[in-house]
C-alpha cells in the first residue's frame, strides 16, 4: 500500500509500487499479487501487479543500462547540482572544457547558437571578432 495526495492514480504510482513489491518479493520470497494506492480522498484502489510488471522490468532494464554509461551526457548545470554527489566532478569537467555555460547569464539557447557558429569555449568566444559572433 502507498498513500498519495492525488485524487486519481497516476502511472508512476504503479511503477513505484512494482519496485516496492520487487523488494517485498526479495525479502519474503514471493511477489505480492496486488498493490494498493490510497488516494487523497481516502479511496483505496487495487491493482494487479502482473498487469504492470513487464513494463516495470523494461523501465528498470533501460534505467540500469543507462546507469552503466552515464558519461554519454555532458554535465550541464541544473537545479539538482546543489545536492548532487557528482557536483565536484562536473564542475571540474566544465572548467577543464572551458564550457560556455560558465559565462555569467549565458543561456542554453545562446550556447547552441554560438556552437553552431563554431564557438564552443570561453577562449574562442573571447577571441572572436564582433563579425565572427552570431
Amino acid at each position: 500500500m502507498d498513500a498519495k495526495l492525488a485524487l486519481e492514480p497516476k502511472p508512476y504510482f504503479l511503477i513505484q509500487l512494482c519496485n516496492y513489491s520487487e523488494h517485498v518479493a526479495r525479502l519474503q520470497g514471493t511477489m505480492p499479487a496486488h498493490a494498493y494506492v490510497i488516494l487523497g480522498s481516502g479511496e483505496e484502489r487495487k491493482f494487479r501487479l502482473e498487469d504492470f510488471s513487464a513494463y516495470y522490468r523494461h523501465l528498470k532494464e533501460r534505467f540500469l543500462a543507462r546507469m552503466q554509461s552515464p558519461a554519454d551526457a555532458y554535465p550541464y548545470e541544473c537545479a539538482h547540482c546543489a545536492v548532487c554527489p557528482w557536483r565536484e566532478q562536473c564542475e571540474q569537467r566544465r572548467d577543464a572544457d572551458d564550457y560556455l555555460g560558465l559565462v555569467a547569464r549565458m543561456r542554453s539557447d545562446q550556447i547552441e547558437k554560438l556552437a553552431s557558429s563554431g564557438i564552443t569555449t570561453i577562449a574562442q568566444l573571447a577571441a572572436a571578432s564582433p563579425a565572427g559572433r552570431p
